[in-house]
C-alpha cells in the first residue's frame, strides 16, 4: 500500500474515533444532567443561565465545549468565568487564551 494512501486511512480512523468518543461524552453529560442527583435543576433550564469556571486546562475546556454543544438543545445560556490568579509568569497568556476559546465558541467571558 502507498504510504499517502495509508496516511489517509490512519487519518480517517482517528478521526471517526474522536467523534466517537465525543458522541459518547455528549450521551454520558446528557445523562448526568438529566438524573435525579445531577448537577442541574430538574425544571426545564430554558433560559437559565450557566457559568462554567474554565482554568484553561484539558479538563475544564472540554466540559466547556460539551456544555456548549448543548446549549441549543437545553435552552440555557453558557458562559465562561476565568479568574487569573498571577501566580505564575504566563498567566496572562493563559487567561488570553481562555478569553478567545470563549469568543471562539461565541460564549460570554467574565
Amino acid at each position: 500500500m502507498r504510504l499517502d494512501i495509508l496516511f489517509r486511512h490512519i487519518v480517517v480512523a482517528i478521526y471517526l474515533e474522536i467523534m466517537r468518543f465525543t458522541k459518547l461524552l455528549r450521551a454520558k453529560l446528557n445523562l448526568a444532567m438529566r438524573s435525579p442527583n445531577g448537577l442541574l435543576p430538574q425544571n426545564k433550564l430554558a433560559n437559565h443561565k450557566i457559568l462554567v469556571a474554565v482554568s484553561g486546562g484539558q479538563d475544564s475546556m472540554c466540559l466547556a465545549k460539551l456544555l456548549q454543544m448543548q446549549q441549543t438543545k437545553f435552552g440555557w445560556h453558557l458562559a465562561i468565568a476565568h479568574c487569573d490568579h498571577r501566580w505564575r509568569k504566563d498567566s496572562q497568556d493563559n487567561a488570553d487564551h481562555v478569553a478567545q476559546f470563549a469568543q471562539n465558541l461565541g460564549l460570554d467571558y467574565v
